[in-house]
């Protein structure tokens, strides 16, 4: 003797019932949902929200390539408490930044300058150039886990310099703005 066709119709349903409920399956469990109409969700806030995405997605793929940087984001990531990709710190980031100050300057790279730091800045965002009003916070650290308040500055579009260093050593550099990251987590040996 079969099964009822209802325990069957559940287990392997795919689609709507009329505009009621819509089958679908997430991590391979079935479940069902209210109907929700087709193109329903193009809301303005929905579009505005996406196009943040894409501009965070879009800089990420033009101005943070390079193996060097996306490891720096990779190295914070793994300092989370949430388990993420460099990528997805990034875009949060990146997000986040943009809805406070659509000319968000994040920082790329550092090299050694005399008895400091020269960190490179690029815009995130469709705006033109470095807000005044950015202020990026910088924190340094002998090791991965421990960081002390480091300063602060203002990026422009030639960079920014850190106060100066205490000596030669191995320092790991990350910066943030209004609490967002704007950089990775950021290695530099230097060596005056």
């Amino acid at each position: 003797m079969g099964s009822s066709p209802d325990f069957r119709i559940f287990l392997s349903a795919s689609g709507s019932v009329g505009d009621v409920m819509t089958a679908t399956r997430w991590k391979g469990c079935q479940y069902w949902i209210p109907y929700a109409k087709p193109g329903a969700q193009k809301s303005a806030k929905q579009e505005e929200v996406r196009e943040k995405f894409k501009i965070a997605d879009r800089a990420w793929k033009d101005s943070f390539k390079t193996a060097e940087i996306r490891d720096d984001w990779k190295r914070l990531a793994g300092q989370t408490d949430t388990p993420m990709s460099g990528y997805n710190l990034f875009i949060q980031s990146a997000f986040k930044a943009a809805a406070v100050n659509p000319n968000v300057e994040f920082v790329t790279t550092g090299e050694p300058s005399f008895d400091r730091i020269l960190f490179q800045n690029t815009p995130v965002g469709p705006g033109g150039g470095p807000p005044v009003t950015q202020k990026i916070d910088i924190w340094v650290g002998y090791n991965q886990r421990q960081f002390s308040y480091f300063g602060s500055s203002n990026p422009s579009p030639y960079g920014f310099l850190t106060p100066t260093l205490p000596g030669k050593g191995i320092y790991y550099f990350r910066m943030s703005s209004g609490g967002i990251p704007v950089s990775g987590l950021i290695r530099i040996v230097f060596n005056p």
